[in-house]
């Protein structure tokens, strides 16, 4: 987004489900939810939401480390 406009990512977040992610205004988002697991209990998966929308579509997931506080991965996935 601080990039140029044509210089910017095309598909931003990642895409490992192949949902096209084309945002090319600021929003505020807010937190609705997150997860981790026993195998990995450092890594968190912290979901996003547009504020003030719909609890369904889709969501932006952020895959952290919460020990030393650096995002892994970065990605949007569409509810089923």
């Amino acid at each position: 987004m601080k990039n140029p406009k044509k210089e910017r990512e095309k598909n931003f977040p990642a895409d490992p489900y192949r949902f096209p992610f084309n945002q090319t205004e600021i929003k505020e988002y807010e937190i609705v939810g997150y997860s981790n697991s026993s195998v990995e209990p450092e890594i968190y998966k912290i979901e996003f939401r547009p504020a003030g929308e719909s609890r369904l579509g889709p969501r932006i997931t952020v895959e952290m480390n919460i020990k030393t506080k650096k995002a892994l991965k970065v990605y949007m996935q569409a509810d089923a």
